[in-house]
């Protein structure tokens, strides 16, 4: 149940980056990444990348070694409320969970910090977990293009976060499918 209250105090955080604006003009600094699954975004060139898992995992890193991750894979639903409640599930109770051994009032906990939100004409489902006893905070972004969930994690030291939450308000208001 703490992880949920956690989450719902991170879910409110999402929900105020994605009500900003994100007119930002790109910077002849950012590097433009272009996937194979026909999405693009920009992102910020003192970040490194990491093409270990393309074409379906793909990541950059920051010198804080906060991490922002994407993995594509065919969508499960066209419903981006059901991906993400889904994907909130298996980030909080692991891989394998099963529904029917998860508290009623936990599974109405996921219903609630699971939003959609729109950002550059395009809709996400938006959550966050952040991690007691570890210091990091992710926050988890999804869309569909072409078919496919694309799924955006930003994994961050909390000491750090704003900078690394506008770096992803960035990226995902750069976000071409």
């Amino acid at each position: 149940m703490k992880v949920l209250k956690s989450l719902f105090l991170l879910l409110a955080i999402i929900t105020i980056i994605g009500c900003a604006k994100t007119s930002e003009i790109k910077q002849a600094s950012d590097i433009q990444f272009k996937s194979e699954y026909g999405f693009s975004f920009s992102y910020p060139s003192s970040w490194v990348e990491n093409k270990e898992g393309l074409p379906d995992r793909w990541a950059i890193v920051d010198e804080k070694k906060s991490t922002i991750l994407f993995i594509a894979a065919p969508a499960r639903s066209d419903d981006l409320l059901v991906l993400g409640r889904s994907m909130a599930l298996k980030d909080i109770y692991g891989e394998n969970v099963n529904a029917s051994g998860i508290k009623k009032e936990d599974l109405i906990d996921i219903v609630q910090i699971v939003k959609l939100d729109s950002l550059n004409n395009r809709t996400w489902y938006n959550y966050g977990i952040k991690f007691k006893g570890k210091n990091i905070d992710s926050f988890i972004s999804g869309t569909i293009c072409n078919n496919n969930e694309v799924t955006l994690v930003l994994v961050s030291d909390s000491a750090y976060d704003f900078q690394n939450q506008e770096t992803y308000k960035k990226l995902l208001s750069t976000f071409k499918c």
